[in-house]
């Protein structure tokens, strides 16, 4: 699992090989050492993105640490501008933070693909990024400069259609030449001036002759030429600029030679904001037969229309910008035929379409599939984006604050926090207010963002809407009043907190709806450790967790495994507590929960600091500095944890000097907090199961004993024993397969065997039955 350290880097990588380009990329480079920003001007299809990725990924090194691209042809609403490189630049980072706090001291190359539509907002936010954030670069493309000072603008033209000395063909030859090889293998010499002659008629422009290398399949290259002649001939001038008329004429002429069905779901594509899944478009665009819009896309990625990527086992698929823009503009030139459907009514079947996934994204989150959800949601949220803004515009007013709150495990479980104030904010702006269930899921984000008086006025209006007729909501009540009451709890008040979450869980669960039981458990069981009642804390975990598990859930599971882990470190358990925070810390990397980790880790921290082991604790809080950055404050706000963690630097401080201290903290931030929990994994197996801080080790151990194991530990063997896999374990447990794998190799070293095999002849041996 890979964490928020520094270096790396985010792209998008290129599906075909750079043709062409190598004098621009040294001139680009070049200006990019003298100037941070580098704005790349040119026309639609002109190579401009494939310019940008090919000087990030052959120079980066030597421009910068980091790589990240941001691409904004999604982006059609300015509010989510920031948030988008927020997204780029920190994926797993802490959304709470500012983008100038998260980039400052990172040396960064940003490259931020299709910047026209957005010229104004991100020329002001790239101004105020490189005033602030010294070590950062940025690489834009666009077809107008953003118009801020210091822009260095290069303008990128089309290739070159003459050869340079010996060569045999043009650099735009030579590109048709390599795309048509891929598709039907080299062509015979005597079409080489026909390619040539084809290039010149497609102005060098790199799409329209990638387009036109496409047709090789079923056309030769002088029957293109005619072709592509006879279209550029009938283009008015009026319709399109002079310099883009080749690549209207290729996309006309591929338009005329898909099928009916084809040029349907080009056009109706168009709709979609960033990539879309294949039931996505079957949804939207009508297509009742799956085999029917299995061939169009399949029709479509051949001709080079459309682009398939996988990522984490998703499949998705995404048009250019370029190529959406003509299909929506053929769309209405034929009237939304042959579906007879205005552009508007397939813009309400895509939002109805997001909508629905948000709602079932609600649904579904507090169950087993949580990290492909997340995933998922990742993925969809352009998407969720241009639906919500259309949904913004419609009559329906329930509908967008439907949206909003069905997001709520987008906006809490994947902690994207900023964008949810984003989204409310915009739905307070409007003439309808919001309803109650999103105000509560506002009140929630807030509160997790640490500001406890707008969390506390946004619950208590959810409450009083709440009151209305039509707005009762049981669940959302239950969750706005024990919520409300954590407010109270971060200012001392833990009597009412434990007394509103008592009655609200006895009513949910009298209801059935076991899930936000066992988050409301979970949320009464952090309250009352924090409180000092730990006893009622554990008993109150032990419900949560039975829910979590016969439900196969592992978000609330890592939460309550946390507060088990807070419990044993406050009744001096270290051992115990080290148990429970990898179990927590390593779900927690599972779902990419950044806010999860950081709490965790500061468990983790101040039991080695505890135990001895200042070195780790120290790389530990490493991470969690940087992830509390910027915010208003670590772990919510609750002054009591905070006196744990300022006892816990103490130690360190003590135990360190500042420049061991500071070298331990600078790894722990390059690895990030989802990328640490290997190495604190390491240490903790090094150390004796005694927790005895002087460094006793497991291997010097001559007679393991089975009083040795942990009550875990036992519950794992017993599935061993029983001949279950890891993998099965997990499964039963509710865990991760790298969680049982831990375990195993634990109780490997302390039985003192080398294999699963042996584990039920050396506790035999030791008297267990």
């Amino acid at each position: 699992m890979v964490g928020s350290g520094r270096a790396g880097k985010t792209s998008r990588a290129p599906l075909t090989s750079f043709v062409g380009r190598d004098q621009h990329i040294t001139q680009v480079r070049a200006a990019l050492s003298q100037d941070r920003l580098v704005s790349l001007l040119g026309v639609g299809g002109v190579g401009k993105t494939r310019l940008a990725m090919a000087v990030a990924e052959q120079h980066a090194g030597q421009l910068a640490d980091e790589v990240v691209y941001v691409e904004f042809a999604a982006v059609i609403d300015p509010t989510y501008v920031g948030q988008a490189v927020h997204d780029a630049v920190a994926p797993n980072g802490n959304q709470q933070a500012s983008l100038v706090d998260t980039l400052t001291d990172r040396t960064m190359l940003l490259v931020m693909d299709g910047c026209e539509h957005l010229s104004s907002h991100l020329g002001d936010l790239v101004t105020d990024l490189l005033t602030r954030c010294p070590d950062l670069r940025v690489l834009a493309t666009s077809r107008i400069p953003l118009g801020v000072d210091g822009e260095r603008v290069i303008h990128v033209p089309p290739l070159s259609l003459e050869r340079a000395g010996d060569e045999e063909f043009s650099p735009a030859a030579r590109l048709f030449q390599t795309r048509a090889r891929a598709v039907v293998g080299p062509l015979e010499p005597d079409e080489h001036e026909a390619v040539e002659e084809l290039c010149r008629r497609l102005d060098g422009l790199p799409l329209a002759i990638e387009l036109a290398a496409t047709r090789t399949r079923t056309m030769s290259v002088s029957e293109m030429l005619e072709g592509i002649n006879d279209w550029v001939s009938v283009l008015r001038p009026h319709s399109v600029t002079s310099e883009n008329r080749s690549l209207e004429a290729v996309l006309r002429w591929s338009w005329d030679h898909c099928t009916a069905v084809e040029q349907q779901l080009w056009s109706q594509l168009s709709v979609f904001a960033g990539p879309f899944t294949l039931s996505a478009a079957a949804a939207v665009c009508g297509f009742p037969d799956q085999f029917e819009i299995t061939d169009a896309v399949d029709g479509l990625i051949q001709r080079s229309l459309l682009i398939r990527e996988t990522h984490h086992k998703i499949t998705k698929f995404r048009m250019l910008d370029t190529i959406a823009t003509f299909g929506r503009r053929a769309f209405s030139d034929s009237g939304g035929a042959p579906a007879a459907l205005t552009y508007a009514q397939l813009q309400d079947r895509h939002a109805r379409h997001y909508a629905k996934l948000a709602h079932q994204l609600s649904v579904d989150w507090l169950g087993p599939n949580q990290r492909q959800l997340s995933r998922q949601a990742s993925i969809m949220i352009a998407n969720f984006r241009a639906a919500f803004d259309h949904l913004m515009q419609s009559p329906d007013g329930p509908a967008a604050s439907d949206m909003y709150a069905d997001l709520w495990p987008y906006w809490i479980g994947c902690g994207r926090l900023r964008e949810s104030q984003t989204w409310m904010q915009r739905l307070i702006n409007r003439r309808t207010a919001p309803h109650a269930r999103a105000l509560c899921i506002s009140g929630w984000t807030e509160f997790v963002l640490g500001d406890i008086e707008a969390a506390t006025r946004q619950l208590t209006a959810s409450l009083a809407v709440g009151l209305n007729v039509g707005e009762h909501d049981p669940r959302t009540e239950h969750l706005s009043r024990s919520l409300l009451s954590a407010c109270h709890a971060t200012a001392g008040a833990f009597d009412v907190a434990r007394d509103e979450y008592e009655r609200s869980i006895a009513e949910v669960e009298s209801l059935g709806d076991d899930l936000i039981a066992a988050l409301l458990w979970e949320n009464y069981a952090e309250l009352a450790v924090i409180s000092g009642d730990l006893e009622r804390g554990r008993l109150a975990c032990v419900q949560a967790k039975r829910i979590s598990r016969a439900h196969r859930e592992q978000w609330v599971l890592s939460w309550t495994l946390w507060v088990e882990a807070l419990a044993a470190y406050l009744d001096g358990d270290i051992d115990e507590t080290v148990r429970c925070v990898l179990e927590a810390w390593d779900l927690k990397a599972t779902l990419d929960d950044l806010l999860g980790a950081a709490v965790v880790a500061e468990v983790a921290a101040w039991a080695y600091a505890m135990r001895g082991d200042t070195v780790i604790a120290a790389e530990i809080f490493g991470a969690t500095i940087q992830y509390w950055a910027g915010t208003d404050g670590p772990l919510l706000g609750f002054r009591e944890l905070l006196l744990h963690r300022e006892s816990c630097v103490r130690r360190i401080e003590n135990s360190l000097s500042t420049s061991e201290r500071e070298s331990a903290e600078e790894r722990g931030i390059r690895a990030g907090l989802l990328g640490l929990i290997d190495r604190v994994r390491g240490v903790s197996d090094e150390l004796s199961p005694t927790g005895d801080s002087g460094g006793q080790r497991l291997e010097s151990l001559s007679r393991p004993t089975a009083g040795l194991l942990t009550p875990r530990e036992r519950e794992i063997v017993d599935y061993v024993r029983q001949g279950l896999t890891n993998k099965e374990i997990a499964e039963r447990l509710t865990v991760s397969v790298r969680t049982v794998e831990a375990h195993v190799s634990r109780v490997l070293a302390k039985l003192g065997v080398g294999r699963r095999s042996g584990i039920a002849t050396a506790l035999s041996g030791a008297g267990t039955p």
